[in-house]
C-alpha cells in the first residue's frame, strides 16, 4: 500500500512540474514576441535659410538644421579621414580650379590659361575625380607634395558678384596636418597655413580671407544626413544631353548615407518592407535637384519652380534606418524662392 501511494505521489509531482515548465515556456514566448514595427510620425519642415545664400545640414532623426553657413564663407575643404588626404573646392559658389605645371612665382596672371582647362569637383562625391586630384607622392616617406601651382576662381556670391582669384601650392602633409602657401595672382598677400585634421567630420573648411581661416562648418558625421546647397551638377539640355549646370539641390552625407528615388509608388504606399527592396546609391547627388522643374515666362523672363510630389526619395542610414521624403514647395511664406519645404517620415 505504501509503495502504491509513493507511486502516485511521484506521478503527481511529475504532472505539476510539467505544467510549471510549460507555463514558463509560454511566458518566455510571450516575452520574446516583438511588437509590430511602428513608423515615425510624418514631419513637415520649411528651410529657413535660402539655398541661394546658405548651406544647411539637416538631421532627419531630430528634425532640425544642425549647422548652416554662408555659402561664400569657405574656399577649400581638407579631408579628415585617417586613410586619405583629398581636397575639395567650394561647389556652392561655382568655384573652379586649374592645375599648372609652373612654380608659385611663375604664376602671376590668367594669361595663357585656356577656358576648357578649368575643372570642378564631381557632384556625385567621387573623390578620385576632384579638381585638385592626386597631389601627394606616396613613394616618399613621409609623402611629398607633387610640385604644381593651382589657381582658384572663387566663383560668385549670391548676387552674382565675382569673388576673385587666388593661387596656392600644397607644400605637404605631416603630423596629421596639411600645409599650404597662397597669395593673390600678382604675389601680394602671401601667407602659409597649417590645417590639422579634425575628428568625427568628413572635411575641415578653409578660407583664404584674413590671411587664412580654419573653419569648423560641417557638423559631426552622425549629426546630419542631407545637405541643402548649390553646386555644379548635371542637367539635360534641350536635346537631352547632360551638361554642367549650376543648380540648387540636396547632397548626401558621404559617411555611409545612401538614397534611391522612386517615381512608381505613392508616398503613402512606401513602407519599411518596401524600402528594404530598393537598390540604394551612395552617390552624393542621388537626391540632387530634379525634384523640381522650372518654367520660364518668355514675356517677363520670370521663372516659376514646381516641386514633383510624386518623386519620392528614400534615405538609408548605416544603421539600416529608412526615411521617405518628398518635396512640397520651393517658396517660403513670402513667396521667395529657394526655401524648400518637404514632408518626410521614418519607416
Amino acid at each position: 500500500m505504501k509503495s502504491f501511494l509513493n507511486g502516485w505521489k511521484r506521478f503527481f509531482i511529475l504532472i505539476i512540474s510539467s505544467l510549471f515548465l510549460y507555463s514558463c515556456f509560454v511566458d518566455n514566448d510571450e516575452i520574446m514576441t516583438l511588437p509590430p514595427r511602428q513608423p515615425g510620425d510624418p514631419q513637415i519642415f520649411l528651410l529657413e535659410n535660402s539655398v541661394y545664400s546658405y548651406q544647411s545640414y539637416f538631421n532627419l532623426e531630430t528634425n532640425e538644421v544642425t549647422a548652416s553657413n554662408e555659402k561664400t564663407s569657405w574656399d577649400l575643404a581638407f579631408e579628415c579621414s585617417d586613410t586619405a588626404n583629398h581636397i575639395l573646392i567650394n561647389p556652392a559658389t561655382k568655384a573652379r580650379l586649374i592645375k599648372l605645371n609652373k612654380t608659385f612665382e611663375e604664376v602671376t596672371s590668367l594669361t595663357g590659361i585656356a577656358p576648357e582647362s578649368w575643372a570642378w569637383d564631381n557632384s556625385d562625391g567621387e573623390l578620385s575625380k576632384t579638381a585638385v586630384g592626386n597631389w601627394l607622392d606616396f613613394s616618399k616617406v613621409p609623402p611629398k607634395a607633387i610640385e604644381n601651382t593651382f589657381v582658384l576662381d572663387k566663383g560668385y556670391d549670391e548676387s552674382g558678384n565675382r569673388l576673385g582669384y587666388k593661387k596656392f601650392e600644397l607644400i605637404g602633409f605631416e603630423n596629421n596636418s596639411y600645409k599650404i602657401r597662397f597669395a593673390d595672382l600678382n604675389g601680394n598677400n602671401e601667407y602659409t597655413a597649417n590645417i590639422p585634421k579634425e575628428n568625427n567630420v568628413n572635411f575641415i573648411a578653409f578660407s583664404f580671407n584674413n590671411g587664412g581661416e580654419i573653419l569648423n562648418l560641417e557638423p559631426d558625421n552622425n549629426n546630419w544626413q542631407i545637405l541643402f546647397s548649390q553646386y555644379t551638377g548635371k542637367t539635360p539640355d534641350d536635346y537631352g544631353h547632360m551638361v554642367d549646370y549650376f543648380v540648387q539641390g540636396v547632397l548626401l552625407n558621404r559617411d555611409g548615407i545612401q538614397a534611391v528615388v522612386d517615381t512608381i509608388h505613392s508616398f503613402a504606399e512606401i513602407d519599411y518592407e518596401l524600402a528594404q527592396t530598393f537598390n540604394y546609391s551612395s552617390k552624393m547627388d542621388t537626391i540632387g535637384h530634379m525634384w523640381k522643374t522650372v518654367s520660364i515666362n518668355m514675356e517677363t523672363y520670370e521663372s516659376t519652380y514646381i516641386c514633383d510630389t510624386n518623386r519620392i526619395q528614400i534615405i538609408k542610414t548605416p544603421n539600416n534606418i529608412y526615411y521617405k521624403l518628398r518635396f512640397l514647395d520651393y517658396y517660403n511664406r513670402d513667396g521667395q524662392k529657394g526655401y524648400p519645404s518637404f514632408e518626410y517620415q521614418k519607416l
